[in-house]
């Protein structure tokens, strides 16, 4: 079988690191917050490179070092609930700030 290493582009939205219909995640995008990022700011690219006859895990380069994606399978959680997780974050870190605010000015005088 001839194996031949591919390059593409994916995109980082929300839901994932999106390649030919698939989603995918890594440790890195989930440290460096990028989903929460694209929910908030947008999607953006990232070239990636893959194995022409295995599509499970995808592999992009940072600070020259191979970071390996892994395929979310079915049974994951879902778009909607990805949106719905990230939308919750926000409202309660908007909560925390409003709540951290005046506890500061209180100490303060």
């Amino acid at each position: 079988m001839n194996v031949t290493t591919m390059n593409g582009i994916a995109v980082v939205t929300a839901g994932g690191i999106r390649f030919l219909d698939k989603s995918y995640t890594c440790p890195l995008a989930i440290q460096e917050r990028w989903f929460e990022k694209a929910h908030l700011k947008g999607f953006r690219f990232v070239p990636i490179y893959y194995l022409s006859n295995e599509l499970s895990q995808i592999y992009f380069l940072h600070d020259d070092e191979i970071v390996t994606c892994y395929e979310i399978h079915r049974g994951q959680p879902s778009f909607q609930k990805l949106e719905k997780y990230f939308s919750s974050i926000q409202r309660l870190k908007r909560q925390r700030a409003r709540i951290i605010k005046p506890n500061v000015a209180n100490k303060e005088n």
